[in-house]
């Protein structure tokens, strides 16, 4: 199950389907319910410990994946603008967008997003291709207001750090 509070590109079959809505646990409830045997995978808006043990706790529920957290850990291999951005922008807010790739996706809002995200077209790839020139123009250049962001709704809470050192945290 990923709900909707995760990160980058929304898990759809075409672009202009705009995913459920629900929440990870309403989400992992309606599953569970129609599939009561199935074990279920947890994802979407986990950012610390409490989070991580109230989704191990959803019926169903044996294992739990995060994206977000790792973002900075040292063995991550994000580029030093995407480190910089999520940095230099913490405390903004995360936002579902087709403005960087013409798919939905979750990043951190930053000036780009403010700029395209109303008029942006569901073409994936053409948005993507359009885009790209200045996403990697905008990367080697430090400008965290003009690259995607991905990150889910946790990304307040992410740290650098060896990934061990995260996982330690997230499972206290």
């Amino acid at each position: 199950m990923r709900g909707q509070q995760a990160g980058g590109h929304r898990a759809t079959f075409t672009v202009e389907i705009h995913p459920h809505p629900s929440s990870l646990p309403e989400l992992v409830r309606e599953v569970h319910n129609a599939l009561p045997q199935t074990p279920l995978l947890a994802a979407g808006g986990l950012g610390n410990s409490e989070d991580v043990r109230l989704a191990l706790q959803l019926p169903g529920v044996q294992v739990v994946a995060l994206g977000t957290a790792f973002l900075l850990a040292d063995e991550a291999g994000t580029s030093s603008t995407y480190r910089q951005g999520l940095i230099e922008l913490r405390g903004r807010e995360t936002v579902v967008t087709r403005a960087f790739s013409g798919r939905l996706a979750r990043g951190l809002r930053n000036h780009f997003i403010d700029e395209h995200h109303l008029q942006a077209p569901a073409l994936y790839p053409q948005v993507n291709a359009l885009t790209s020139g200045i996403r990697r123009a905008a990367t080697r250049s430090g400008q965290v207001e003009y690259v995607s962001l991905w990150a889910g709704t946790g990304v307040n809470h992410i740290e650098s750090a060896p990934a061990r050192e995260i996982l330690r945290k997230l499972f206290q």
